[in-house]
């Protein structure tokens, strides 16, 4: 059984070209001035932890 809200067996393209849209809508973020470095490295951080089915970091962690 999945952890709550993750599917069971997820399709690895798709988690890989999903991570690789957030990373490069991240970085844009970053460099417009949207984002701080540190936040956008929490948001990829928890989503990280959400694929490998870990607790997400409490902010400012």
């Amino acid at each position: 059984m999945a952890g709550a809200g993750h599917a069971a067996a997820a399709d690895p393209r798709r988690a890989a070209r999903t991570l690789l849209a957030l990373a490069d809508g991240l970085t844009t973020h970053v460099l417009v001035g949207h984002l701080s470095p540190r936040e956008a490295y929490e948001v990829l951080h928890g989503h990280l932890a959400g694929l490998w089915g870990l607790p997400e970091p409490s902010a400012g962690a």
